[in-house]
């Protein structure tokens, strides 16, 4: 984590397709025609390399945020390969839909509830043990950042220090978001 990184291909944005139910399914199920609202989500996965240029193999970050809603619920997650899986092991989240809970906020020191942007930093989940990086753990601490970004470049800025990452700042920004730069 303490090493520097850097970005080592320059990817595009996916967005998922509309995912629409068929009337017969929907009406074999007995409900109204199911329309996937992922589609509205859209993803970067950043592969990363170390100092020497080389590529770190199973290292990625993997930015996310909604296509038509910007500065909102945004996430970006740093991930490494363990045991065939992706696992992540810190997180940034802006402006998230709803309030995080420090399950552990005692034993650091922090809020119990942080309303608003922060960053689930591995040094503190790594204390709680292999648990806290399990799908079901979610990386249960976080520390709350001390200015809300304002700006797509301004929330890379902040993902570029949390994950020890240069040039996540150079990438385009999706599509529907470029005016936000």
């Amino acid at each position: 984590m303490n090493e520097s990184k850097g970005v080592f291909n320059w990817p595009d944005w996916q967005t998922p397709r509309v995912f629409v139910e068929g009337k017969r399914a929907a009406a074999k199920a007995g409900r109204s025609r199911f329309v996937s609202h992922e589609t509205e989500r859209c993803r970067l996965h950043v592969q990363l390399m170390d100092k020497s240029g080389a590529s770190i193999e199973g290292a990625e970050v993997c930015l996310m945020m909604w296509r038509y809603r910007p500065m909102e619920d945004m996430s970006a997650i740093l991930s490494v390969a363990y045991e065939g899986k992706s696992v992540c092991i810190c997180r940034v989240d802006v402006r998230p839909a709803a309030p995080h809970i420090n399950k552990h906020w005692r034993r650091f020191g922090g809020p119990s509830e942080i309303n608003g942007s922060h960053v689930h930093q591995f040094s503190d989940n790594a204390t709680l043990g292999r648990k806290a990086f399990d799908p079901f753990g979610n990386l249960p601490q976080a520390v709350p950042l001390h200015t809300e970004p304002d700006h797509l470049r301004d929330f890379l800025q902040v993902v570029e220090r949390a994950f020890n990452v240069d040039g996540l700042t150079t990438l385009h920004p999706p599509p529907t978001q470029e005016s936000l730069l």
